[in-house]
């Protein structure tokens, strides 16, 4: 796409439920002032088919009542990536493997219920 698109299109054009993300960025860019976006959602390719997209972005220059003017970013195609999460995911739950993830950036664990179960734990214990 080499043309303007207005927001309320691309809203439209994005998955039904991936539509109130779209409008937590607006809100997020637009009324509460932040910088910078990053935002995983679905939309229609040219086919029909539902790709998953990955859009980060920023805001480039501000008008003087404080709302965005110009905003720039990227998109990328993440659609094998996130299908092959799902079937990860799937392997994993039907394998019955106890898993986890430690979150650098927030300093947090997260397992899943089956780790907390070879410990004798539930999932909300740990």
């Amino acid at each position: 796409l080499d043309h303007n698109v207005t927001f309320e299109s691309l809203v439209a054009q994005a998955h039904p439920a991936d539509q109130p993300l779209l409008m937590a960025v607006h809100v997020a860019l637009f009324e509460k002032g932040e910088e910078a976006f990053s935002l995983r959602y679905r939309r229609r390719n040219r086919s029909g088919r539902w790709v998953w997209l990955l859009s980060r972005g920023r805001v480039a220059l501000r008008q003087a009542n404080g709302k965005p003017r110009r905003i720039w970013g990227i998109t990328l195609d993440v659609s094998a990536q996130t299908d092959a999460e799902q079937r990860l995911k799937q392997v994993i739950e039907g394998a019955r493997v106890g898993t986890w993830e430690y979150d650098h950036a927030r300093k947090e664990s997260t397992v899943n219920d089956v780790w907390a179960g070879i410990l004798g734990y539930r999932k909300d214990e740990v």
